[in-house]
């Protein structure tokens, strides 16, 4: 990291870019990172737990680290119940099991070490995380009509209705078609519609993908896990498709079915920019518009609160969506210039921003955007390095 922030200083020329990113990118490392180990075999009640989870394990015996108190944990009733010193809330994100799968391909593309996915219980934390989202493409009424048991229910004391879910925990009901429900959106609102189509695409996608380390592995559930995690995005990917513009399914390693006969094939990349425009304008009712920070934002923090996450994300985006040069250099430069005002002189991006007043905003560093930040630099450096060697001033 620190060979990397000393050679992007010659790259971002102005000083103001290059010390948000300076302090943006490394910023996980920085203030989320208290130790480093390998924690003892995970025993099967914390991994059944962890997978169900938003936030992740709690920090090992091993290590030292004090568990995180959540306040909220004696408001909360999730249904299995969890233990709060070994994971820290529990609350039902299928991008949540998504990202562990990103993590885990992420590395792997990296270098290429099948190593640690044999030694340290991957394989079994991977069988774990595909039963929990098994259980949940379960719909809410059998087809003779009776109400099904749920394998996961929730209900939280709150004054937010998008903090719980209704009908006692079950959420609104649902027909099952093949997709995971997911109770929470990773913004941590809860699904009106639990069929939440990009949180089954990022899982279907990394499924995938995993399964392709899967299949390098030795053991007993190998084999039959690659089958299995195949089948599962499959199963997944195929009604996600007639919902979502997913801009480069064709990409997948796998092939996708044909459409019936006499329908047409679908442009799909039209149909992703099409949507794209849509929620990026004021069609959309949760996109805040204003002189600080024009962005989506959402029902967690309330009407005109946009996230630079958001405009970091549409920065990057506009990477693959053929705008033509000129488009391009405004999409990127502008959601860029905008993340950079919008910190209220902190040096940091944060959670959400008022549209209307930079220096009313939520959480004073909000990781996850930190590193997106970061991301966005580097795309930038990688594809149009001569932006960053501009003055950012205006």
């Amino acid at each position: 990291m620190e060979k990397l922030l000393e050679r992007m200083k010659g790259v971002v020329k102005d000083p103001d870019p290059f010390w948000l990113f300076e302090n943006s990118y490394p910023n996980t490392l920085d203030t989320m990172i208290k130790w480093r180990g390998y924690a003892k075999k995970i025993d099967p009640e914390t991994k059944n737990e962890t997978v169900t989870d938003e936030e992740s394990f709690q920090p090992p015996p091993e290590s030292g680290v004090n568990p995180t108190d959540n306040g909220a944990v004696t408001q909360n009733n999730p249904q299995p119940s969890y233990n709060p010193v070994k994971v820290f809330d529990c609350k039902w994100e299928l991008d949540s099991l998504a990202s562990f799968l990103q993590i885990s391909t992420a590395y792997y593309e990296r270098t290429k070490d099948l190593n640690v996915f044999q030694k340290y219980d991957w394989i079994e934390a991977v069988k774990a995380a595909v039963d929990a989202a098994g259980a949940m493409r379960l719909g809410t009424y059998a087809p003779e009509g009776k109400v099904e048991k749920s394998a996961w229910t929730f209900t939280g004391w709150t004054n937010r209705s998008s903090e719980t879910l209704t009908n006692d925990g079950l959420g609104n009901p649902t027909k099952g078609n093949g997709m995971v429900r997911s109770a929470f959106r990773p913004s941590d609102d809860a699904c009106i519609y639990q069929l939440l189509v990009p949180a089954n695409m990022m899982f279907a996608k990394y499924l995938e993908q995993g399964s392709l380390i899967m299949e390098k592995l030795e053991g007993d559930q190998v084999k039959n896990l690659t089958t299995v995690m195949r089948d599962f995005a499959l199963g997944i990917s195929v009604p996600s498709l007639l919902s979502i513009p997913l801009f480069s399914y064709a990409n997948s390693s796998f092939p996708f079915p044909e459409p019936a006969k006499g329908d047409p094939k679908r442009d799909h990349a039209q149909i992703y920019k099409n949507t794209r425009d849509f929620i990026l304008s004021d069609s959309n009712p949760y996109f805040a518009k204003g002189p600080a920070l024009s962005a989506i934002g959402g029902p967690h923090l309330s009407p005109g609160k946009g996230w630079p996450m958001a405009a970091i994300i549409r920065a990057l985006s506009a990477f693959r969506i053929g705008l033509g040069e000129k488009k391009l250099e405004e999409e990127v430069k502008g959601q860029l210039s905008m993340a950079l005002n919008s910190t209220g002189g902190t040096g940091v991006i944060h959670e959400s921003v008022n549209a209307w007043n930079a220096g009313d905003w939520t959480r004073a560093w909000f990781r996850w955007a930190n590193g997106l930040l970061g991301e966005l630099v580097l795309k930038i450096d990688e594809e149009k390095k001569e932006w960053l060697a501009e003055s950012w001033q205006d």
